[in-house]
Formats: structure tokens, sequence, C-alpha cells
């Protein structure tokens, strides 16, 4: 029968639904009273959006640490690195107007497709602001490589899903690269983003033509390694450490399947079995403003021995493990 809807009448929709699955290795750095500093996994959101609301870094402190985190600048769901988050409004005014004036310095590491050159035309000499941080010595191979810059600028061409590109007429983007090392497939470079654009470096490593290597967005491709959570194994005392959360009203099982938010499954279920990216080689190692600094250590995939080759391999989405 036809109905009419009142003034104040609301409609609900109830699905049973669940979230993308992401890893939930999120490591507090340090904590005081003006901030808290996470070493951010890959595939977890910063903030609640599109499909991820429980599944984010804001969600996770308020769960596990009772924090009302503030955000003041964001990595992309598929980078991982050091996260700064205020605690109170004052801490993130004082963050953001660092971040708007450019007087917070950044940097990135990448691991990119092909040689990445050591010398070229095109180079930097880098300014005095950034000379305060130093690369850990465990992933540097190459000696005395230059500063590259990229200036191209950027444009929207796709804003339906968040894609850039570089172009005539797009807003102004200035990023610097230099490599460390170089295995003969693959190169790691050290990104120094000087302006702030939406997946500035991706963009910048691809227009330069040295994308990063497992990016599919940005002409990387999808593979066996970005394709699964690798998680560590759901052993008993994992098991046993989920079942406290539970007792404590920290997680909650889900009445309809008996699954949770924080379950390692191999790929997004709701993309009836094509293969869900879990992770870029893009890492913020080092964050550094005015009287602060904060970092966290390089990813395993930046090491000079790193198997790039095993990992890049092709997969098949037919061979996904059932969830």
């Amino acid at each position: 029968d036809a109905s009419v809807f009142a003034s104040g009448d609301q409609l609900v929709h109830i699905c049973h639904r669940h979230e993308p699955p992401v890893r939930n290795e999120l490591r507090v750095v340090r904590r005081d009273e003006e901030r808290i500093v996470v070493d951010k996994p890959s595939s977890l959101p910063v903030h609640p959006c599109g499909r991820y609301r429980f599944n984010s870094v804001v969600y996770v402190l308020s769960r596990t640490h009772k924090v009302q985190a503030l955000p003041v600048h964001r990595l992309d769901r598929l980078t991982s690195g050091v996260l700064v988050l205020a605690l109170n409004a004052s801490a993130a005014r004082s963050i953001g107007d660092q971040i708007q004036a450019h007087t917070v310095s950044k940097h990135y590491l990448a691991r990119v497709k092909g040689e990445f050159p050591l010398q070229t035309a095109t180079k930097s000499e880098g300014p005095a602001l950034f000379s305060s941080f130093e690369v850990p010595s465990e992933i540097i191979v190459d000696q005395n490589p230059s500063w590259v810059l990229c200036d191209e600028p950027l444009v929207c061409v796709n804003k339906r899903v968040g894609k850039f590109d570089v172009g005539a007429g797009g807003k102004e983007s200035r990023t610097e690269f230099r490599r460390l090392s170089y295995n003969g497939r693959t190169s790691v470079v050290l990104c120094r983003p000087l302006t702030g654009r939406t997946h500035q470096i991706r963009v910048h490593l691809r227009a330069l033509g040295f994308p990063i290597a497992n990016d599919p967005s940005y002409g990387g491709k999808l593979c066996r390694g970005n394709t699964v959570l690798e998680t560590r194994p759901c052993d008993a005392a994992v098991v046993d450490a989920f079942e406290r959360r539970v007792r404590a009203e920290v997680d909650e099982i889900c009445p309809e399947c008996s699954h949770n938010n924080e379950q390692y499954i191999p790929a997004d279920p709701h993309t009836k079995g094509e293969l869900y990216c879990s992770e870029i080689w893009l890492h913020a190692i080092c964050y550094a403003g005015d009287g602060w600094s904060e970092s966290v250590p390089p990813p395993s995939w930046a090491m000079p021995d790193f198997d790039d080759e095993n990992y890049l391999k092709d997969v098949d989405p037919n061979s996904l493990e059932p969830v």
C-alpha cells in the first residue's frame, strides 16, 4: 500500500554489511598532553570515510586508548607511516597553522619501478628546512645521489574516484626525490613533498617515469603481495585476547554471522572475488615542525635485501581463499 510521509517521519533501511578488511597493528609511538603519534599501517584510513567507520585510526584510538584524537594531517589509506594527531583544539590549531605556512617538513620512502637516476639535469639542492632528518643507514646503498625535482602542476581528472594527473592549469606542486638503492628491478627513493596536494608523490613519480611499483592506481600493479593483508596468524593467544575484548565490550561479534570487524580475510568480500589492494610502497618516515620532530622506522620493503620479485608476481583472483 502507498504511504504518505509527513514532516518529521524517518525512513530507516537496515542491511547486514561489514567494512572492508584492514590491518589493525596500530602502534603508538609517543603520547603527551598535546598530541599522540602513531605508526599507521597501510589499508587503515585516518578517519571515517566511504565504507570505513569502525576501521579507522580515529575509531581505533577511541576504542583502545580512550582518546578523541584530532587528525592534523592525513595519509592515504594505502600509505603507512608516521601520523600526528592532536589531543586538544589548541594543539590542532598550532600544528595546522604550521602545515598551512609550509614550515612542516615531510619525508617519505617509496619503492618504484626501474632504475631511478642518481644524477639528472633537473636536480635540486634541497632547502635547509629538511637538513635535520637523517635517513637510516640500513636502507642506504647509493652514495652522493642528487635531489631530483618534479614541479608539474596537478589536476583532478576523475572527481568520482579522486584520481589526479599532471596537466596545464593545475595546482602548483613540487616534490623532490633522491635514490637510496637499486636492486636491478626497483629503486627505493626518498621523497620530500614541498607542497601538499592529494596523491602528489604518487602522481609525480609516475610523471617522471618511475611509478610506485605496487600502486595500481598510478602505473603500478595489483599483485600477489598487495592483495592479502599478511597479518599475524590467528593463534590461540590472539583468539583469547579477542574474547577478552568482547567481554570488556571493546569489540563486538556480529549477531548475524559471528564475524567481527577486525578479522583478517584475504580479500574484500564485497568485490565478489575481485582483487583487493591492501597497500602501496609509500611510507611517511618523518614529519617535523617548529620545535618537534616525529619519525618511525623504515618498512621491510625499503631494505636492500627485500624480495620484490616474489612480491610482484601475478595472482589469480580465483585462487583467493573463500570468505
